[in-house]
């Protein structure tokens, strides 16, 4: 089975993911059913697709090359509205002239690749420079999404901290406000503990 970009289903360039395998460089995660989702570069640009593989060996595109899908995760909920959501950045590999990174989802039950397009939801604006949005991390019940802020005003220091909506997109707020570059968030133990790196 080929992707789009050329790649095809095989031994070598796997990634491993809890037992499951998706063809490709990078990360991946669990999906529903006992599947995987995961990034894969394809070969003619930097650019990278979220894939979902079923247990079956079905590979499905979520998401379209021209986002340059990174930093993916599939919502945790055991039920509800985000569950099989997967939530990532896009443009991870850099954003086009007048384009921010943003955090955005799609269902990881979509069934084709069509489909899969049409329901991908920007929860943060491609049009917020001099803001950029990326790293998404999924609160442990699915609930909210933590993320990072980053903006850049010359002259100036860059500076980024760590916000927080709800999974939707909805009730975007500051989680920090420091002048140090804090990026990658991780929910702590018990929500809304969010650990952040700095």
């Amino acid at each position: 089975m080929a992707f789009a970009e050329g790649r095809t289903l095989g031994v070598a360039g796997r990634a491993q993911c809890h037992g499951a395998e998706l063809d490709g460089r990078g990360q991946c995660a669990p999906g529903p059913a006992g599947g995987v989702v995961g990034v894969v570069a394809g070969q003619r640009a930097v650019k990278s697709a979220a894939f979902r593989r079923d247990p079956n060996g079905h590979i499905t595109q979520l998401t379209p090359y021209s986002l340059d899908a990174d930093e993916l995760s599939v919502s945790p909920a055991a039920g509800g509205p985000s569950k099989n959501m997967v939530v990532f950045e896009t443009f991870g590999h850099g954003a086009p002239d007048g384009i921010a990174p943003a955090v955005a989802t799609v269902p990881a039950t979509c069934q084709n690749p069509g489909q899969c397009a049409g329901r991908v939801r920007y929860l943060t604006s491609p049009n917020s420079l001099p803001n950029q949005n990326f790293n998404p991390a999924w609160a442990p019940d699915g609930s909210q999404i933590a993320f990072v802020r980053f903006s850049f005003v010359d002259p100036g220091p860059a500076t980024a901290d760590i916000w927080r909506m709800d999974w939707n997109g909805n009730n975007q707020r500051s989680v920090s406000t420091s002048p140090l570059f804090e990026f990658r968030p991780a929910w702590g133990p018990r929500p809304p503990n969010i650990q952040r790196t700095l």
